[in-house]
């Protein structure tokens, strides 16, 4: 387990790194990405594609490449397109790995996830990686026969990185990507009430600002075997309809790796208007961000205020 929690501190500790890319790879977040919008190829021709241009196929193996790659396509109109991504499960099914041989990351902020269904689900002997638009641009298994467009990526030389000290956390909180948080799984209140369970604890309902925190969260659940709770966190809607903020008056971000889906012909939460105005972690649907009805009986998540 402290093996676990290491990595994870470590993770969401790190400075950010900018790649330095050439023509015609563009910088993304850490990686130099070329995003092949002139072609639409199966996998193995994709692949190909990308070792002509001294590449490969694109690796998202942190929630932060990944939350890069998703706001880069989003911001250059490339939303549209389905991308193919370096991830495959034909040498064994269900083992999900890179061409490099990594282990490509399971579960949230990653896959689409919905109320009766997670990807990858294999539905019709699907191999390969994509990114979906459908699925608000979460990743999807689908036949590596599929006609794509390619993301290559260009290795670049590592930077250093500094990481912080892991947090001195009082209990109940734990240490989680830089947060003291605490998981009162002994509650079940609504939003309200959870505020006041966390003030007693010298804390608020957490915000969670960064997507590394968010895949900490989602590893601690399973981790510790309490992935069946819903949370509460410390953000809302009420104050003016569809204006999403956490109580320390700072925005929530919008849209995919956060928000979740019951179904993508439902569309992206928010949802529910002005019947649901506070912001939850729903465990019917991978821990994405949801909104719900305030009186709701969840669990609150607390985070520890700065001293």
């Amino acid at each position: 387990m402290w093996q676990l929690m290491i990595a994870i501190s470590l993770l969401g500790n790190l400075s950010r790194v900018r790649a330095s890319c050439t023509y015609p790879y563009v910088t993304v977040g850490e990686k130099c990405l070329f995003f092949a919008t002139m072609a639409e190829v199966p996998h193995s021709e994709a692949r190909q594609m990308c070792h002509s241009m001294d590449g490969e196929l694109a690796a998202l193996l942190t929630p932060t490449q990944f939350k890069d790659f998703v706001d880069y396509i989003k911001d250059n109109g490339f939303s549209g397109h389905r991308f193919w991504l370096d991830g495959s499960d034909a040498a064994a099914e269900g083992l999900w790995q890179t061409s490099a041989g990594h282990p490509l990351p399971m579960g949230t902020p990653f896959w689409a996830t919905f109320y009766g269904n997670s990807e990858p689900n294999n539905k019709g002997n699907e191999d390969c990686l994509e990114v979906f638009p459908t699925y608000f641009n979460y990743m999807n298994d689908v036949s590596c026969d599929a006609i794509r467009t390619p993301v290559c990526e260009k290795s670049v030389a590592s930077a250093s990185r500094n990481a912080t000290a892991p947090l001195a956390c009082p209990m109940p909180y734990v240490e989680l990507a830089g947060l003291c948080l605490a998981f009162v799984t002994w509650a079940d209140q609504g939003w309200a009430e959870a505020r006041q369970t966390c003030h007693g604890l010298s804390g608020e309902l957490a915000a969670i600002t960064d997507i590394e925190q968010l895949r900490a969260v989602y590893l601690y659940l399973h981790q510790e075997s309490i992935a069946g709770h819903s949370f509460w966190l410390g953000g809302s809607d009420g104050e003016e309809e569809g204006s999403w903020t956490w109580t320390g008056g700072a925005a929530v971000d919008m849209g995919t790796p956060f928000w979740g889906f019951i179904g993508s012909a439902e569309g992206q939460e928010p949802k529910g208007g002005a019947a649901e105005n506070c912001l939850c972690l729903d465990a019917r649907a991978g821990h994405f961000f949801f909104d719900a009805r305030c009186g709701a009986s969840l669990n609150p998540l607390c985070m520890l205020r700065q001293q």
